[in-house]
């Protein structure tokens, strides 16, 4: 990989890009009215079988046509209120016993991350109601109780360091700078209703997330050592969001742009100086582009999926083989492996994984439900429900 702008885009120390834009996490509160019983008895009998066995309990929707069905876990316990919690690498739903609406929302939606740009928010919302629809939950209304907005930014290095908080123009109270070894990984404000992120998105990509798919959504393979990609990003809690004017779903949709221009011009700007009345403060040119710069149109990024899949099963080999190897060495205790002998891979490969089974106590129906245990949490689902049916097979 060459780390550098798009081959047209030549920055220097004024200049700055905006690279991608959009909700990169959503919570719905969502209030349904449930035309049966079928779909609480079956998370009962699920949540029952996780207590038993101190585990997730893999389970499945299956629909009418017998396709795309969404597969998922439910965990042993519930929380807040809510009765049963499932999730999958898709999405997280919470969801409370009431048939129907009470004072609490009927259930919790997090969609995660990949969905949202995978999907654009709009598709994975639509996704979300269909899904509900398919298990019997009639949705009477969806309304946003956390959203996180972003802007990518490339912008030069020397507009990144920790002075930078002196610029800062806020009306949070807390504003801290992160260090990761020694060096500025980003910086916090704020906290509760409303706060915001500022980080160097790639770092974070490399140690923490490992979402790689993000360099296609920029448009470029690597960066440059002499710039970063900032991911500024804005979390909005439900009230915030209602005093913004914003309740359901479709109002978010709407006031994306007036919501951005709230955070990046009133509740958070970086000027030239901070310390002048703020008639006279300037914001800085690249925090002009980072206020210019999120369009409030987040298109689907059908490849996103594909590279995911393909990063985690890179990201499983080397910890499999990582495993397997550790297993033949302590096979070989005693066994001296001299220069220039080669193992052979497939070899011992096969006698690591038989070392495992026997050392696991694994059967095939044990090694069969922990495959669907991950199912639930490798597999991408979201967005392939082709029309809403029934439950089906949970067994």
């Amino acid at each position: 990989m060459t780390n550098s702008p798009p081959s047209n885009v030549k920055l220097n120390e004024s200049e700055a890009r905006a690279l991608a834009s959009g909700i990169d996490s959503l919570v719905l509160a969502i209030d349904v009215e449930w035309l049966s019983t079928e779909t609480f008895e079956l998370l009962a009998l699920l949540k029952a079988a996780a207590k038993d066995n101190h585990s997730d309990a893999p389970g499945v929707f299956t629909f009418e046509d017998g396709t795309n069905p969404w597969i998922f876990n439910v965990v042993p316990n519930g929380v807040g209120g809510y009765e049963w919690l499932l999730h999958s690498h898709d999405l997280a739903l919470k969801i409370g016993s009431s048939m129907t609406p009470t004072s609490r929302p009927s259930l919790m939606a997090e969609i995660r991350s990949e969905t949202l740009w995978t999907l654009s928010a709009e598709a994975a919302v639509a996704w979300v109601i269909e899904l509900l629809a398919g298990i019997g939950a009639r949705v009477i209304h969806a309304k946003p109780s956390r959203v996180d907005l972003c802007v990518d930014v490339l912008i030069h290095e020397s507009e990144w360091s920790t002075g930078l908080t002196e610029h800062f123009v806020t009306r949070a109270r807390d504003v801290k700078s992160n260090l990761q070894h020694g060096e500025l990984s980003g910086f916090s404000i704020g906290k509760g209703a409303m706060s915001a992120r500022l980080y160097d998105k790639p770092r974070e990509i490399a140690l923490i997330s490992h979402k790689e798919w993000m360099y296609d959504i920029w448009g470029i393979d690597s960066i440059d050592a002499d710039h970063r990609v900032v991911r500024v990003e804005f979390q909005l809690r439900r009230s915030t969001l209602k005093e913004l004017g914003v309740d359901t779903w479709d109002h978010l949709t709407s006031m994306l742009p007036e919501i951005w221009a709230y955070c990046t011009k009133k509740w958070l700007r970086i000027v030239h100086d901070a310390s002048v009345h703020h008639t006279q403060q300037v914001v800085m040119p690249w925090w002009q582009v980072v206020t210019d710069g999120f369009t409030g149109a987040q298109g689907a990024e059908p490849l996103v999926r594909r590279k995911a899949i393909i990063a985690d099963k890179k990201q499983i080999a080397r910890q499999l083989l990582g495993c397997a190897s550790s297993i033949v060495a302590l096979q070989m205790q005693g066994d001296v492996i001299r220069s220039g002998e080669t193992l052979d891979l497939e070899t011992f490969l096969e006698l690591a994984v038989r070392e495992a089974v026997a050392q696991s106590g694994y059967d095939d129906d044990e090694f069969t439900y922990r495959v669907r245990q991950k199912q639930a949490k490798r597999s991408r689902q979201a967005g392939r429900l082709d029309g809403a049916g029934s439950i089906g097979d949970v067994s």
